[in-house]
Protein backbone atom coordinates (compact mmCIF):
# COMPACT_ATOMS: atom_id res chain seq x y z
CA UNK A 1 0.00 0.00 0.00
CA UNK A 2 2.92 1.90 0.45
CA UNK A 3 5.78 1.12 -1.75
CA UNK A 4 8.32 3.86 -1.08
CA UNK A 5 8.01 4.17 2.32
CA UNK A 6 10.76 2.57 4.40
CA UNK A 7 10.71 1.24 7.70
CA UNK A 8 13.61 0.93 10.26
CA UNK A 9 12.88 -1.18 13.71
CA UNK A 10 14.48 -1.46 17.09
CA UNK A 11 13.95 -4.60 19.35
CA UNK A 12 14.60 -4.12 22.78
CA UNK A 13 13.32 -4.13 26.14
CA UNK A 14 10.55 -1.54 27.08
CA UNK A 15 12.91 0.59 29.65
CA UNK A 16 15.07 1.15 26.16
CA UNK A 17 12.53 1.96 23.85
CA UNK A 18 10.37 4.35 25.88
CA UNK A 19 13.29 6.73 26.42
CA UNK A 20 13.52 6.85 22.67
CA UNK A 21 10.01 7.20 21.56
CA UNK A 22 10.06 9.88 24.00
CA UNK A 23 13.16 11.45 22.57
CA UNK A 24 11.35 11.01 19.18
CA UNK A 25 13.94 8.68 17.97
CA UNK A 26 11.17 6.40 17.60
CA UNK A 27 7.70 7.07 15.65
CA UNK A 28 6.13 4.13 17.71
CA UNK A 29 6.40 0.58 19.68
CA UNK A 30 4.83 -1.70 20.29
CA UNK A 31 5.04 -4.15 23.47
CA UNK A 32 3.29 -5.18 26.29
CA UNK A 33 0.69 -2.89 27.67
CA UNK A 34 1.73 -1.29 30.85
CA UNK A 35 0.59 1.51 33.62
CA UNK A 36 -0.79 5.15 31.54
CA UNK A 37 2.26 7.35 31.54
CA UNK A 38 1.54 11.24 30.66
CA UNK A 39 2.78 11.99 26.95
CA UNK A 40 2.03 8.66 25.64
CA UNK A 41 -1.03 7.18 23.75
CA UNK A 42 -1.23 3.34 23.61
CA UNK A 43 -4.04 1.68 21.42
CA UNK A 44 -4.62 -2.46 22.33
CA UNK A 45 -3.46 -4.70 19.22
CA UNK A 46 -4.23 -8.43 20.61
CA UNK A 47 -4.33 -10.04 23.23
CA UNK A 48 -2.52 -13.76 24.46
CA UNK A 49 -1.77 -16.01 26.72
CA UNK A 50 1.89 -16.70 27.52
CA UNK A 51 2.23 -19.99 29.28
CA UNK A 52 5.06 -22.46 29.93
CA UNK A 53 6.33 -24.97 27.09
CA UNK A 54 8.47 -27.84 26.81
CA UNK A 55 9.39 -29.97 24.18
CA UNK A 56 6.85 -32.67 23.90
CA UNK A 57 9.22 -35.47 25.26
CA UNK A 58 10.07 -33.18 28.49
CA UNK A 59 10.48 -35.12 31.68
CA UNK A 60 7.90 -32.95 33.10
CA UNK A 61 5.21 -34.17 31.29
CA UNK A 62 5.52 -37.75 33.01
CA UNK A 63 3.73 -36.72 35.72
CA UNK A 64 1.32 -33.86 36.96
CA UNK A 65 3.52 -30.81 36.64
CA UNK A 66 2.86 -28.11 39.54
CA UNK A 67 4.85 -24.88 40.23
CA UNK A 68 7.43 -26.10 42.81
CA UNK A 69 7.72 -29.05 40.28
CA UNK A 70 9.17 -26.79 37.64
CA UNK A 71 11.74 -25.29 40.01
CA UNK A 72 14.08 -28.70 39.26
CA UNK A 73 14.49 -27.57 35.47
CA UNK A 74 17.02 -25.08 33.59
CA UNK A 75 15.00 -22.20 31.45
CA UNK A 76 15.45 -20.67 28.46
CA UNK A 77 13.73 -16.68 29.32
CA UNK A 78 14.13 -13.29 28.58
CA UNK A 79 16.05 -10.79 30.43
CA UNK A 80 15.32 -9.29 33.65
CA UNK A 81 12.89 -5.94 32.88
CA UNK A 82 11.18 -7.99 29.66
CA UNK A 83 7.27 -7.61 30.98
CA UNK A 84 6.52 -11.61 30.90
CA UNK A 85 10.22 -12.68 32.68
CA UNK A 86 9.56 -10.32 35.74
CA UNK A 87 5.75 -11.66 36.12
CA UNK A 88 7.48 -15.35 35.89
CA UNK A 89 9.90 -14.46 38.88
CA UNK A 90 7.73 -12.82 40.83
CA UNK A 91 4.94 -15.95 40.47
CA UNK A 92 7.52 -17.96 42.01
CA UNK A 93 8.45 -15.66 44.56
CA UNK A 94 4.81 -15.23 46.02
CA UNK A 95 4.70 -18.71 46.70
CA UNK A 96 8.16 -18.76 48.13
CA UNK A 97 10.01 -20.80 46.08
CA UNK A 98 13.20 -19.68 43.89
CA UNK A 99 13.36 -17.96 40.98
CA UNK A 100 13.50 -20.20 37.67
CA UNK A 101 16.98 -21.17 37.06
CA UNK A 102 17.99 -19.76 33.62
CA UNK A 103 20.88 -21.21 31.74
CA UNK A 104 19.69 -19.04 28.33
CA UNK A 105 19.02 -15.59 28.57
CA UNK A 106 17.22 -15.11 24.78
CA UNK A 107 16.03 -11.26 23.47
CA UNK A 108 15.11 -12.92 20.28
CA UNK A 109 11.76 -14.04 20.98
CA UNK A 110 11.25 -15.87 17.67
CA UNK A 111 14.52 -18.16 18.52
CA UNK A 112 12.78 -19.57 21.77
CA UNK A 113 10.81 -22.21 20.21
CA UNK A 114 13.38 -23.69 18.68
CA UNK A 115 15.76 -23.69 21.39
CA UNK A 116 13.51 -24.95 23.62
CA UNK A 117 12.71 -27.86 21.38
CA UNK A 118 16.45 -28.50 20.92
CA UNK A 119 18.14 -27.78 24.38
CA UNK A 120 15.67 -29.40 26.61
CA UNK A 121 14.67 -26.29 28.65
CA UNK A 122 11.60 -24.98 29.96
CA UNK A 123 10.29 -21.46 28.81
CA UNK A 124 7.99 -18.89 28.55
CA UNK A 125 6.06 -17.97 25.72
CA UNK A 126 2.92 -17.01 23.82
CA UNK A 127 0.42 -19.98 23.20
CA UNK A 128 0.77 -19.02 19.51
CA UNK A 129 4.10 -20.85 19.11
CA UNK A 130 2.63 -24.07 20.46
CA UNK A 131 1.21 -23.98 16.75
CA UNK A 132 -2.45 -23.31 15.30
CA UNK A 133 -4.99 -26.21 14.82
CA UNK A 134 -3.99 -28.57 12.48
CA UNK A 135 -0.49 -27.68 12.58
CA UNK A 136 2.25 -30.30 14.51
CA UNK A 137 4.42 -28.46 17.16
CA UNK A 138 7.78 -29.93 18.82
CA UNK A 139 6.67 -27.74 21.84
CA UNK A 140 3.43 -28.79 24.49
CA UNK A 141 2.07 -25.92 26.90
CA UNK A 142 2.79 -27.55 30.65
CA UNK A 143 -0.59 -26.58 31.93
CA UNK A 144 -0.52 -24.89 35.08
CA UNK A 145 -3.38 -22.16 35.78
CA UNK A 146 -0.76 -19.97 38.00
CA UNK A 147 1.49 -20.17 35.21
CA UNK A 148 -0.70 -18.71 32.31
CA UNK A 149 -0.37 -14.78 32.36
CA UNK A 150 -2.90 -12.54 29.82
CA UNK A 151 -0.70 -10.17 28.28
CA UNK A 152 -2.83 -7.00 26.18
CA UNK A 153 -0.15 -6.09 23.15
CA UNK A 154 -0.49 -2.75 22.45
CA UNK A 155 1.24 -0.24 19.94
CA UNK A 156 2.46 3.10 21.80
CA UNK A 157 2.81 6.72 20.24
CA UNK A 158 3.75 10.61 21.48
CA UNK A 159 0.72 12.03 22.51
CA UNK A 160 0.95 15.01 21.26
CA UNK A 161 3.11 13.58 17.60
CA UNK A 162 1.81 14.09 14.20
CA UNK A 163 1.60 10.81 13.26
CA UNK A 164 2.62 10.73 9.63
CA UNK A 165 -0.19 9.03 7.22
CA UNK A 166 2.82 5.87 6.53
CA UNK A 167 2.35 5.58 10.65
CA UNK A 168 -0.98 5.51 10.44
CA UNK A 169 -0.88 2.82 8.30
CA UNK A 170 0.64 0.36 9.83
CA UNK A 171 -1.04 1.39 13.30
CA UNK A 172 -3.73 0.03 11.47
CA UNK A 173 -2.67 -2.77 9.97
CA UNK A 174 -1.07 -3.76 13.33
CA UNK A 175 -4.51 -3.60 14.05
CA UNK A 176 -5.88 -5.92 11.91
CA UNK A 177 -3.31 -8.62 11.95
CA UNK A 178 -3.83 -8.31 15.91
CA UNK A 179 -7.80 -8.85 15.47
CA UNK A 180 -6.90 -11.90 12.75
CA UNK A 181 -4.86 -13.49 15.87
CA UNK A 182 -7.59 -13.19 18.19
CA UNK A 183 -10.03 -15.02 16.14
CA UNK A 184 -7.26 -17.63 15.29
CA UNK A 185 -6.19 -18.32 19.21
CA UNK A 186 -10.48 -18.28 19.97
CA UNK A 187 -10.62 -21.01 17.74
CA UNK A 188 -7.65 -22.93 18.51
CA UNK A 189 -8.34 -22.73 22.32
CA UNK A 190 -11.87 -23.54 21.63
CA UNK A 191 -13.24 -26.58 23.21
CA UNK A 192 -14.11 -29.86 22.27
CA UNK A 193 -16.93 -30.95 21.33
CA UNK A 194 -17.72 -34.11 23.22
Amino acid sequence: QAPDVTLRTVVGLIDTLKPMLRAGELDLMVGTESAAESGFASQRLAEDHIVVAASATHPVFQGKPTLQGLTAYRWVLQPPGAPTRDWLDHTFERKRLPRPRVQVESTMLLMLPALIAETGLLSFISRHHLGQAGSPSPLREVPLKETTMRRRLVVTYRESSYLLPATQLLIRLLGEVGRQAAVVGEVTEAPSPG
